[in-house]
């Protein structure tokens, strides 16, 4: 069986909601991007997303916590690698992002 979904996408609150409501233990990484890609306009709903599921009391409980959640190297700017930090720092958080996805990020 699974133990623990790790789950790195869009809408962190539905997802941990969801985990919530079917009883399973996981971690949310919200997607965080700001240069490229469909997240692009949930930036700050992601970032409030993160913080809330990382403050929650509820979620810990249920065995639901944030990750800062950081698309890849290529669709994230320097400014938001900086929030990101930030973020993790404050509450605390593992960083989850993909690296080395394609030839331009490898080299």
């Amino acid at each position: 069986g699974v133990g623990l979904v790790w789950e790195h996408y869009y809408h962190g609150q539905a997802l941990a909601d969801a985990l919530a409501d079917t009883g399973m233990c996981g971690v949310v990484a919200p997607t965080l991007q700001d240069l490229e890609g469909p997240g692009v306009p949930l930036t700050a709903a992601a970032l409030a997303d993160t913080a809330a599921i990382a403050r929650s009391a509820g979620a810990k409980a249920r065995g639901i916590f944030a990750a800062v959640g950081p698309h890849a190297t290529d669709t994230v700017s320097d400014e938001l690698w900086g929030k990101i930090v930030e973020v993790a720092r404050e509450h605390q958080l593992p960083i989850h992002s993909h690296v080395a996805q394609s030839i331009a990020e490898y080299r």
